[in-house]
């Protein structure tokens, strides 16, 4: 292996780690009343990401992350909701 190829094997290696490891740090720091509000599992999630690695930190980031974030700004206002329905009256 020549050593482009190394370094693109290191920075791979360096990208998948990072991804399982702040994935369990933000799940592990999140408050559980956060977790509570978005319906989801703390417990459940940091198995899966300590099982899956990898491919549980993506579905961390896509699907549960933008949950919890969700359910820490707490209940749209009212300028969101008329937004929210804007977009749908367009089709989006």
């Amino acid at each position: 292996m020549n050593i482009l190829g190394a370094l693109l094997a290191i920075a791979l290696g360096a990208a998948l780690a990072f991804n399982w490891v702040g994935a369990l740090v933000v799940a592990v720091r999140t408050p559980q009343e956060q977790w509570r509000a978005a319906k989801r599992s703390k417990g459940g999630t940091i198995v899966l990401i300590l099982l899956f690695g990898f491919f549980a930190g993506i579905y961390f980031w896509v699907r549960v992350r933008p949950a919890l974030r969700a359910a820490q700004s707490g209940p749209p206002t009212e300028a969101q909701l008329r937004a929210i329905a804007a977009q749908q009256a367009l089709g989006h």
